[in-house]
């Protein structure tokens, strides 16, 4: 039986996340997993929250993907210090990495490089280790992507039994 696995992922990329998209679901695929997500699998007349939360209660595990989706030229913190340019990923990806944290699914949790770590993101307040990449397909062949990855199926697999 395949395990399903729930995708934080925002649903326009631009041609390398989408490469690197594509590459990401055929390894998970590969593996006999079967991926879900808002607007790539489910679709539904009922809000995208209430959809998530449907959604992630099926599934076994999360991958949380972090891809650049805003960029903030200029700006300034709380305390009116400047803050330099930076990428910011969907806020969808705090909200469905919360419910994957309080289903207690495993999370494998990648970050495109110079995504700002904040909440899932920031190694510091997360006990989940955060892959960083440049989004490159050949990353996923690594070691250092497939390891992880390995690791994060097996957690799902002796969760199930």
């Amino acid at each position: 039986m395949k395990q399903n696995v729930f995708v934080s992922k925002p649903n326009g990329l631009n041609d390398r996340q989408e490469r690197f998209w594509e590459a990401i679901e055929a390894t998970v695929e590969a593996r006999n997993m079967n991926i879900r997500s808002i607007g790539y699998s489910d679709y539904s007349f009922k809000t995208p929250l209430q959809k998530v939360r449907e959604v992630m209660k099926e599934c076994d595990g999360a991958i949380i993907l972090g891809f650049q989706q805003k960029r903030v030229k200029d700006g300034e913190n709380r305390a009116g210090e400047p803050l330099d340019e930076q990428y910011l990923p969907t806020p969808w990806n705090q909200l469905e990495a919360g419910m994957a944290y309080m289903l207690d699914h495993p999370m494998l949790i990648i970050l495109e490089t110079g995504v700002t770590d904040e909440g899932i993101f920031d190694a510091e307040s997360s006990d989940r280790y955060i892959l960083k990449t440049d989004c490159s397909v050949e990353w996923l062949e690594s070691d250092e992507f497939l390891g992880p990855l390995n690791e994060w199926r097996e957690v799902m697999l002796s969760q199930r039994e």
